[in-house]
């Protein structure tokens, strides 16, 4: 995801917040492209996952299942 202004991001596992540990990584390219990397990956992993991205302009979220 990416936006202008940089938005602020926040990445949800069914419906909870994920905060950085040692298997969950929130990257930031430096052409401002936000990735969330998940490695390794296991069966506590499984679920649905949501990004939403918001700044002074608006939100957007998507949401993709992992199974």
């Amino acid at each position: 995801v990416s936006g202008l202004p940089h938005p602020e991001i926040m990445w949800l596992l069914n419906g909870k917040p994920i905060y950085p540990d040692l298997t969950h990584r929130m990257l930031v390219r430096e052409n401002g492209i936000h990735s969330l990397v998940i490695d390794p990956l296991t069966q506590a992993d499984d679920g649905t996952y949501t990004c939403i991205a918001s700044n002074k302009a608006g939100q957007s979220s998507f949401c993709l299942e992992l199974k």
